[in-house]
């Protein structure tokens, strides 16, 4: 004689319905504040001051007057553009191709 637990075909129907839930996270937008000024540290690079800032290296220097971009001092003290500025594109110049030249037929006299 065999038994078995639970083999009888109604248990099925007794059982109750399984419950889910769904939990939502809401997070609060997140704001980064760009600092209107920045001291230079030693070791720094308008490189590595710009990319700390999300800015764009040729944007910082010319928003803070730097022709050379490899000539900055530590203590040297840097404006930093608004966010709107940061994202600012020069545009680029296209170069045009210098004209093709031109062949001159020759006529040979005999």
């Amino acid at each position: 004689m065999l038994a078995a637990c639970g083999s009888d075909d109604k248990a099925s129907d007794t059982l109750p319905p399984i419950a889910t839930t769904t939990t939502t996270t809401t997070m609060p937008p997140t704001t980064t504040t760009i600092p209107d000024s920045y001291v230079i540290q030693p070791g720094d690079t308008l490189f590595s001051i710009a990319t700390k800032f999300g800015l764009d290296t040729d944007v910082l220097a010319a928003y803070n007057n730097i022709v050379n971009k490899e000539h900055i001092e530590s203590g040297q003290k840097l404006k930093l553009p608004p966010a709107d500025a940061a994202t600012t594109t020069i545009a680029a110049v296209t170069p045009t191709a210098p004209p093709a030249p031109t062949v001159e037929s020759s006529t040979t006299v005999a």
